[in-house]
């Protein structure tokens, strides 16, 4: 069933309004700001001024634990603009919600389209925005103590003239841009969990990356609630956004594959504009990830003066800059600039101009991309390969496809580590040439040519596997891992990197064909003893244990692989691992804690904050670790001090808040002492307005 709220004026109601193709023509404007018209919502009649393309279930729950359970009601829905065209966010997410939650963590204001787009998942530890609507939301989770959830009620509300005007303004946007066409609503639902004693605010999509993070550990804690509840209570009833509609089950628990690509969303649409909107003259910016970069327009109209001044505000990912004492002769003109870091993930911003007093700027909007090194991609692997030496005649590449360096009639190559004085940045293929069809095509007939006149050549049969499981055909890639392995020589040289990937290999798809743990461990076995110095084998061994539960072998597995790296280097070895070294440490400080073996898991962690002393994950395992094993709070603090720098205001905040949001007053007080009187009162003031629900500057 397809659902349409078409703009129209409801019966009875007295105002002049009315629609015409697609335009909300209205005779009287008046306008509010934000704070007044909040406050009037309730008593304002409403007119749908959109299309809810948005369905719901669910199912029943378990009770949940001190530790890890939700409360019935404790939701909300976050809303972000969106470009209909190019599907890109324009204005930052706004987290809607009824309560006043004490929320220890969420994940930031990035919305699902966002982490379709590529951008990773990260813990903030910053009081939690969010926003306490005049007209209350509906009740958007179903529950068994409060029954399911209105989708009708839903739709209506976020189709609700006033409902969308109030959204608007929150967002910075105009209204009538707002729903002249070019932009959607993508809403999404969000719970406030209880996970490991500590409220988290997560939204359906969220939970999926995280218990991904996490390797299932949300998932065995909260299964129905995070992973059935909240996702199936909005979806799709067609496709938008180049999301699909859903059509499976509306209730069980269901997959992360499902959350991320089809659930936990849906979509308010408006009625296209006829009228072509005016040209607005801008400069494109493509900047790198996590940089720090200016930005410059040059401004002009007039005379600027100590008497006459012109001044610029810039406003970008939430956060506005404002320049002053922009001066410059009449019939000339200045360049005003901002300073300012970009974000962590490859994204598409818009960055928007405004000048006050008599200039002007032609750069009013800024369309801004933000791109990885290789536009697309993060870095996945590190390791030490053969890149430089010297042009020799005995030195050359050999092979049709995925060329290797030979030294022909000698020995084999003498390789010296110089990771120390020199690094290369490989982005090896975009994904746009990932995507390529004809590049597979061309990569697969290349190599069965090569293995029709080679049909033993192990090499060769490997890259086939490569480039079956790259396709996503893990089947035909196993069976071509099989038969590379059976065509190995008795004896593997050290330094065999392709044999290593081989087994790499046929180990991750037999654990993603979900293949007998004997299988897997006999294939692990033999792997080790072809190439025992090679940690890779032991680091994708422990990364499946721990995604099984099996804590106690995954430590095993992942001490092995950090003692063979440590030991044996990363000379054409431990790709894997060396990409992995802060999750695995993470999961061997959880994994450690779990086992009781409480010296270990700190001694861990400690590595990982000394790496990152903003890691959550270890600091709140960290923590959990001096509290179940009775450390006083006195000596927590103290052996805090030796990781976290007292004088800065930052580190001082991270462990009060980790401390409020544990639960352990006594820890609270002792970081609240350390405050300066001034910070505790901007501290006190910055709660204040967290749980008022405004937002924190």
């Amino acid at each position: 069933m397809v659902f349409f709220l078409f703009p129209e004026t409801r019966e009875g109601n007295k105002a002049s309004r009315g629609w015409k193709g697609g335009y909300l023509k209205q005779k009287k404007y008046v306008f509010f700001t934000v704070s007044i018209l909040l406050s009037l919502i309730l008593s304002i009649q409403v007119y749908a001024v959109g299309d809810g393309n948005l369905d719901g279930g669910g199912g029943s729950m378990g009770q949940g634990t001190s530790q890890n359970s939700w409360s019935p009601g404790n939701e909300g829905v976050r809303v972000t603009v969106i470009r209909a065209e190019s599907h890109d966010p324009v204005t930052r997410p706004i987290d809607l919600t009824n309560k006043h939650p004490n929320i220890t963590y969420s994940f930031g204001k990035v919305s699902k389209m966002s982490y379709t787009k590529g951008s990773a998942l990260m813990i903030d530890t910053n009081p939690y925005e969010y926003v306490n609507p005049a007209q209350p939301l509906p009740r958007i989770i179903s529950s068994k103590s409060l029954g399911q959830a209105n989708i009708e009620q839903i739709k209506s509300y976020f189709t609700d003239e006033q409902v969308v005007r109030s959204i608007a303004g929150l967002t910075g946007m105009d209204f009538d841009t707002l729903v002249g066409g070019e932009y959607r609503l993508l809403l999404e639902p969000i719970s406030f969990l209880k996970f490991q004693g500590t409220l988290i605010a997560v939204t359906a999509t969220e939970a999926a990356l995280y218990d991904e993070m996490l390797s299932g550990g949300l998932r065995t804690v909260l299964p129905t609630v995070a992973f059935q509840n909240l996702p199936l209570s909005m979806f799709l009833e067609t496709p938008d956004l180049g999301y699909p509609a859903w059509g499976g089950p509306t209730s069980g628990v269901r997959s992360n594959s499902e959350i991320k690509s089809s659930l936990g969303l849906g979509v308010v649409r408006f009625h296209e504009a006829p009228p072509e909107e005016p040209e607005i003259s801008t400069y494109d910016y493509e900047y790198r990830t996590n940089t720090e970069v200016i930005t410059a327009v040059e401004v002009s109209g007039g005379q600027s003066d100590p008497d006459d001044p012109v001044s610029v505000t810039f406003s970008v990912g939430g956060k506005g800059y404002r320049v002053d004492h922009v001066y410059y002769p009449s019939g000339d003109s200045q360049l005003a600039w901002i300073r300012w870091t970009t974000p962590k993930e490859p994204q598409t911003m818009m960055m928007t101009v405004r000048v006050h007093g008599g200039g002007r700027t032609e750069k009013g909007t800024l369309n801004i991309k933000i791109v990885d090194l290789d536009e697309n991609n993060n870095i996945t692997s590190g390791g030490t390969m053969i890149r430089f030496f010297v042009n020799r005649p005995d030195l050359r590449y050999v092979g049709k496809i995925h060329e290797h360096l030979v030294r022909k009639g000698r020995s084999g190559l003498h390789l010296t580590d110089a990771t120390k004085q020199l690094a290369f940045l490989h982005t090896g293929y975009q994904e746009q040439e990932k995507r390529d069809k004809s590049k597979f095509e061309r990569n697969l007939n290349i190599i069965l040519e090569i293995l029709k006149q080679e049909p033993e050549n192990c090499d060769y049969l490997g890259y086939l596997g490569d480039t079956y499981s790259s396709d996503g055909k893990n089947e035909e890639a196993r069976d071509a891992y099989k038969k590379a392995v059976a065509a190995m020589p008795e004896k593997l040289g050290v330094y065999d990197q392709r044999s290593s990937y081989t087994y790499t290999n046929l180990l991750r798809v037999s654990q993603c064909l979900n293949a007998p743990e004997a299988e897997v461990e006999a294939i692990y076995k033999e792997a080790v003893e072809k190439l025992p110095k090679e940690p890779d084998f032991d680091c994708v061994m422990g990364d499946w244990y721990w995604r099984k539960g099996q804590y106690e072998k995954a430590v095993q597995m992942y001490e092995l692989a950090i003692a063979k790296l440590e030991t044996y280097g990363t000379v054409n070895r431990g790709i894997i691992t060396t990409s992995m070294l802060i999750q695995m440490y993470e999961c061997l400080g959880e994994g450690c804690r779990r086992l009781g073996d409480y010296q270990k898991a700190v001694r861990y962690c400690v590595i990982v904050l000394n790496t990152d002393h903003k890691d959550m994950n270890a600091l709140l395992t960290l923590i959990n670790c001096f509290t179940e094993s009775n450390v006083s709070a006195e000596e927590v603090v103290q052996f805090l001090g030796k990781i976290y720098d007292y004088s800065d205001i930052k580190d001082k905040v991270i462990l009060l808040r980790v401390a409020m949001a544990m639960g352990r007053k006594d820890l609270e007080r002792m970081f609240r002492g350390i405050l300066l009187p001034q910070e505790r009162e901007e501290f006190d003031a910055a709660m204040e307005t967290a749980q008022s629900g405004a937002p924190l500057s």
